[in-house]
């Protein structure tokens, strides 16, 4: 989709025309309105139902919408509360530009020019957070957001915010708040099975609470044309679980689990067709495992997803209750997210040496402080942070945003606008070890015939068990867990839950796997000092979690690069 605005006069391609309507309307992704599914080969269905623009705020799925109404010389753009559907605009005085694809808006400009601030976010968390993506003058539409766009004269851009966080409290007790929540996420799913009908669901199941808690639902609600999918190596915890689950309930299952699918991180060619993807926004191996699972999910239009489920509770029952100002809640952010690399040996790997450790600290910041709004609950704006940045640039980037483009449909009833309502109206007492959630998963989805889905454990949390009308958590032994972790450390093995055996990899040809890093960063950079790059790469290659997190995230940094500056 491309839209251009400049002296009165669009540019547009991909717009579908409604004639009695003098609109052109533009719809990417799905949403229900009046329990019904609407897409884009049923748009006109929608519109000709006479639709106040009022009600545009309330649609409910994951999509950008945009309106063009010729009469009155004006365009509105609208999207969902996640805004994982990509969609990107360059302003400036003369004209505005909007594309679903960054690279179409880049090459109409003519101009390749990185944002240095962005770059540095990308190897301190992984990805760039609100509005900004890796080029300088070209944006990402952020969650829930409004696009007013007047044409009758000069184009002027206006962007506002419809909806946003907050907590409306009831006075229920846990179980009033736990058969709410269930009845909630059943109406959510008989919502889907009268439009999904009898086509094939897929459903990514690992071995968490989230991906469980939907295929309960999934189970309970009849649908038989289900299929799940599952990565990882053969013997982690996503892998052993799936296949126990898998074989107990008879379900139709694929496993990718042979770890040389890690190769592919390597692989010139196939990270070339993710950077265009998510590359502007969020690190690239992120994206590579979703494009593998794609791949083998041609028959597949419903792709449902769990992760990352009751994010609201995990978050909010670590909050510090204390904090008072944007600086506190800063720093606490830092802390908690230590995956990436820090101030320090980012000012190390930049070639402009007149950027300090402090100046970078202090951009980061920013830029956080920028996300979070101007909400005086600082719970709320901790969530804010990390839904909208760490979850939607980072995980949901890939898992909705490239499923859409495949012209997949993405459903979540854990993301869905009435159950996400109903997570703020709960006391702030029920979020505690995620305690309503647990109970609406082990109380009342897997429930009767799904009662064997409770006794499994959950990945490297353990089992959950019934104690005084409640689900609590009987963790693996930790001293035992600590020498199991002392042992990899020492054997350079890696840990049984963990999805990626980078580490096992590159031990099995440790010439080979250094060469094709090597082959990867053999770049020209205007921003990277590629010796002390090296250097960096050179000194985490032989740790899991260094492999992981420094080298993984620096190579995403530098072939974005690489990719933005040869303009491919």
């Amino acid at each position: 989709m491309f839209l251009k605005v400049k002296d009165q006069n669009l540019t547009i391609n991909n717009f579908i025309e409604i004639n009695s309507l003098n609109k052109k309307i533009y719809l990417k992704g799905h949403f229900f309105y009046n329990d019904t599914l609407y897409q884009e080969n049923n748009i006109i269905d929608f519109f000709e139902k006479n639709i106040h623009d009022r009600e545009l705020t309330s649609l409910n799925g994951f999509f950008n919408l945009i309106v063009i109404c010729e009469k009155t010389k004006k365009i509105n753009i609208y999207n969902d509360r996640v805004g994982a559907v990509g969609l990107y605009y360059y302003s400036s005085k003369s004209e505005i530009i909007i594309s679903d694809n960054i690279h179409q808006i880049s090459s109409h400009l003519n101009s390749n020019t990185i944002d240095i601030v962005s770059i540095m976010e990308m190897l301190r968390f992984r990805f760039t957070s609100g509005r900004y993506t890796l080029y300088e003058d070209i944006f990402k539409l952020t969650p829930a957001s409004k696009i007013s766009i007047d044409f009758k004269s000069k184009p002027q851009l206006n962007i506002s915010r419809y909806w946003d966080y907050s907590f409306k409290k009831t006075n229920n007790t846990i179980s009033q708040s736990e058969e709410e929540g269930y009845e909630i996420l059943m109406s959510i799913m008989k919502r889907y099975r009268k439009n999904i009908n009898e086509d094939k669901v897929a459903l990514a199941l690992s071995g968490g609470f989230d991906s469980r808690c939907v295929l309960g639902l999934l189970l309970k609600n009849q649908f038989a044309n289900l299929k799940t999918f599952t990565y990882g190596h053969n013997d982690c915890d996503d892998i052993t679980i799936a296949k126990q689950i898998s074989n107990i309930y008879n379900l139709d299952s694929s496993f990718l689990s042979n770890p040389n699918y890690c190769d592919n991180l390597f692989n010139k060619s196939k990270v070339d067709t993710i950077i265009p993807q998510i590359g502007h926004t969020s690190y690239y191996m992120q994206g590579m495992y979703n494009q593998i699972l794609l791949d083998k999910l041609d028959d597949v239009k419903y792709i449902m997803l769990g992760d990352p489920g009751f994010i609201l509770g995990i978050y909010l029952s670590k909050f510090d209750s204390k904090i008072s100002s944007n600086q506190k809640l800063v720093k606490f952010i830092q802390n908690k997210n230590r995956a990436g690399i820090h101030s320090d040996t980012i000012q190390k790997i930049l070639k402009d040496k007149s950027i300090s450790s402090d100046d970078i600290l202090n951009c980061i910041e920013e830029r956080m402080i920028e996300s979070m709004g101007d909400s005086n609950d600082y719970r709320i704006k901790y969530y804010k942070w990390i839904q909208e940045n760490r979850f939607r640039n980072y995980i949901l980037a890939s898992q909705i945003d490239m499923n859409v483009n495949q012209n997949k449909i993405v459903l979540s009833p854990l993301y869905d606008n009435e159950f996400t309502d109903y997570l703020f109206s709960l006391p702030s007492n029920h979020y505690k070890n995620y305690k309503v959630y647990l109970n609406i998963i082990g109380k009342h989805i897997l429930s009767g015939e799904l009662k064997e889905l409770a006794n499994i454990k959950y990945d490297s949390r353990g089992h959950y068990r019934i104690k005084n009308d409640d689900y609590s958590p009987r963790i693996k032994h930790k001293k035992i867990k600590s020498l199991i972790k002392l042992k990899n450390k020492i054997t350079g093995r890696y840990q049984k839950n963990d999805l990626y055996p980078l580490l096992e990899l590159s031990r099995k040809n440790t010439l080979n796997f250094r060469q094709k890093i090597s082959n990867l960063i053999d770049v020209n950079s205007n921003i990277f000092n590629m010796q002390e790059v090296k250097k960096i790469i050179d000194k985490n290659t032989n740790s899991k979690f260094g492999l992981k997190y420094t080298v993984m995230i620096a190579l995403s940094a530098i072939l974005a690069e690489d990719y933005i500056n040869n303009g491919r």
